[in-house]
């Protein structure tokens, strides 16, 4: 039987609206398939993010911070075995390579010393740094800090590392005086942890005695940091020549003869930028604090936190362009932040509202490439624990599919090599100076 024209066009037609029709029905269901993903992904966020210690809007109390406690206190890795079993390690190694090296007019010598320990468990958690000896009173002073947050891996073994290959060479050959301190916050580094054992953040805990307007250090202060300064202070009171003993550097600031006041040139403090910053870390702080929590950003990159009341912008280009070089630097997110998520520190900082169009990371606007800037001292950071002319924090992205650890840590060398290679190059007159008077 033959189809006439006109009912083959009306098949055709039937069958062009059917088509369609089931087009029509697959956008519908995918839209909300997508719609449905969305929401699911949207609460399981939520769910990551809501910490789950504390009622909302009420900061912790006594029985909120022991539950933290309880929650994390157990040890995932070792402080002794990572940490100072393999500074024993390299400085013997060091002191091996000087007494076998005739041809050095003078051996760099690097001691370790004990300048405080953590009242949680002493002989677990002693505080250690290694300096180069003799500290000669008239060397610029540089001083390396890693583990003030104990979580951020590269920060403590990036220092090591540097330890191991290249600091002798800032000793023997430029003339300087080396302190590092490689893991600030032992207890915080077994237990993967930002805080210490008390819910303090070491890294807003190094505002100094005259700041506060008080003759000691407060008693409240986290020990972490509070050891710290008084490393610090005791190197400046009893800068002569290198004739102090561990035992006189450890909790006996100011007690000292009074000598040359220790020049501190530069003050790298090694850190970490890290997925758990978004996911634990940051809801942690909001929880203890009472506040509403706003999900923040990662940037995957290097990048740096200047002090933006001495930026020294010029100094923090060339350590990027050396950080380069091992890895990639942090774009800018390109939006800002109302969530405080400003970065070291790490979420604490005045950030700038969430309508500002401008390049940012963490919600702090970018000042050039790879780098932001916050006030140190009024925050109470590490990096403005020396008043040193050249200071910044690091900021490596570890959990960047692009890096491994063992890039992370070169990262960390690359960006001390990189600032003091920049200041043996513009402060020449200082290096000089103190190389004629040794």
């Amino acid at each position: 039987m033959k189809t006439s024209p006109l009912q083959g066009q009306q098949h055709n037609s039937f069958e062009t609206i059917c088509t369609k029709l089931i087009v029509f029905f697959l956008i519908i269901v995918t839209t909300m398939s997508a719609s449905t993903t969305a929401t699911k992904l949207s609460s399981a966020a939520a769910t990551t993010l809501a910490f789950h210690i504390g009622t909302e809007g009420l900061p912790w109390g006594s029985s909120e911070k022991s539950a933290w406690f309880k929650q994390v206190s157990t040890p995932k890795r070792s402080y002794h075995d990572e940490v100072l079993s393999k500074l024993e390690t390299i400085v013997s190694n060091l002191s091996k390579n000087d007494n076998n090296n005739a041809t050095k007019q003078r051996a760099s010598c690097f001691e370790i010393i004990q300048y405080g320990a953590l009242p949680i468990n002493p002989e677990r958690y002693p505080l250690m740094a290694v300096k180069s000896n003799p500290w000669i009173s008239n060397r610029p002073c540089v001083l390396v800090t890693g583990g003030v947050h104990g979580y951020e891996t590269s920060g403590v073994q990036g220092a090591l590392l540097f330890l191991k290959t290249q600091a002798q060479t800032y000793v023997t050959q430029h003339d300087m005086n080396v302190l590092i301190v490689p893991c600030v916050s032992p207890w915080a580094y077994e237990t993967i942890q930002r805080w210490n054992a008390y819910t303090q953040d070491p890294n807003r805990e190094f505002s100094t005695c005259e700041e506060k307007g008080e003759e000691k250090l407060p008693n409240n202060k986290a020990e972490e940091a509070a050891a710290l300064m008084r490393l610090i202070q005791s190197l400046n009171k009893n800068n002569d020549g290198g004739d102090e003993t561990t035992s006189s550097i450890v909790g006996t600031a100011g007690q000292e003869e009074e000598g040359r006041q220790s020049k501190w040139i530069c003050h790298l403090d090694l850190h970490e930028t890290t997925d758990t910053d978004v996911t634990e870390f940051r809801p942690a702080r909001d929880a203890r604090d009472g506040k509403v929590h706003i999900p923040g950003t990662i940037p995957d990159g290097f990048y740096l936190v200047a002090d933006s009341a001495n930026p020294q912008l010029k100094w923090h280009e060339a350590i990027i362009n050396s950080v380069r070089k091992v890895t990639h630097i942090a774009p800018p997110d390109n939006i800002g932040s109302s969530d405080d998520n400003g970065k070291d520190g790490n979420g604490d900082q005045d950030s700038i509202t969430a309508t500002s169009k401008i390049p940012c990371l963490c919600g702090q606007p970018i000042v050039q490439e790879g780098v932001i800037a916050v006030p140190a001292k009024p925050l109470g950071l590490c990096s403005s624990l020396t008043g040193a002319k050249y200071v910044t924090t690091t900021e490596v992205y570890p959990d960047s599919p692009l890096v491994d650890d063992d890039q992370c840590n070169r990262c960390q060398v690359a960006a001390i090599t990189g600032a003091l290679d920049y200041i043996i190059a513009q402060e020449e007159n200082l290096l000089s100076s103190s190389s004629s008077n040794n």
